[in-house]
């Protein structure tokens, strides 16, 4: 896998993930998702209805390694923000010692919880029960408001890594070696001088993610913001 996504997989740990993406050789990302590794195994979180689009495009590398390619239904997660979980952490380890807390050390620091369906139940009564009641939509409440843009099916393969801001995410590693859409994805960090910086609107109405805003960029995700949308727009 390490010739197929775009960030350093020698530098995930059971302790740390990092969110990269795999891209087709015009360096358009397929998808994009956040990895970390258990045990012997690397766990590609994505939305569900990205399952078979990214193990379609993993699977055609599979014959040419060790490597077996599943969908895991046996791990589900949760995204809290690091105000509502930090006073809970000790008590959700002592209760579930299987489950997994990776934190996300960006604008709005949040902990994304790993662990088997029904402790997942366990661990959102508990959340509520101490006040917690934003649960629903707090991953992309949190993803939108740190820039990070998930490749949905309607934008797999419309913009490379660095209209989806990825390169603002440690998600390029740029000295990792090759991949497929290395040569384009580096050509463009190197040679542009874009930003390519991610941007966050309010709509009255709600957008249509992979549709383009009268400034042609592409609607890659969005939120209820009371009567309003809050939406994040590619590069």
């Amino acid at each position: 896998m390490q010739g197929q996504i775009t960030c350093d997989i020698f530098k995930i740990n059971q302790s740390k993930s990092r969110i990269a993406a795999i891209c087709n050789p015009k360096g358009r990302a397929i998808s994009s998702f956040r990895i970390f590794a258990i045990q012997d195994s690397y766990i590609l979180e994505v939305n569900y209805d990205m399952v078979d689009i990214i193990i379609g495009a993993l699977t055609k590398y599979a014959p040419f390694y060790k490597v077996e390619i599943n969908s895991n239904e046996e791990i589900k997660s949760i995204c809290i923000s690091a105000e509502s979980i930090e006073p809970l952490l000790e008590e959700i380890n002592t209760l579930y010692p299987n489950c997994q807390i990776i934190k996300n050390n960006y604008e709005t620091i949040s902990f994304d919880v790993y662990a088997a369906p029904e402790e997942i139940k366990q661990i959102t009564n508990l959340l509520l029960k101490s006040g917690s009641n934003e649960l629903n939509t707090l991953a992309t409440d949190i993803n939108i408001k740190n820039k990070i843009a998930f490749v949905s099916p309607e934008t797999s393969e419309l913009l490379t890594p660095h209209k989806l801001g990825l390169h603002h995410l440690n998600a390029i590693d740029f000295d990792k070696g090759c991949y497929t859409g290395q040569e384009i994805i580096a050509r463009m960090h190197y040679k542009s001088d874009k930003e390519f910086d991610l941007k966050i609107i309010e709509c009255d109405k709600e957008p249509i993610i992979g549709s383009k805003n009268e400034d042609g960029r592409i609607f890659l995700d969005k939120v209820r913001a009371g009567k309003a949308w809050m939406a994040l727009l590619s590069a």
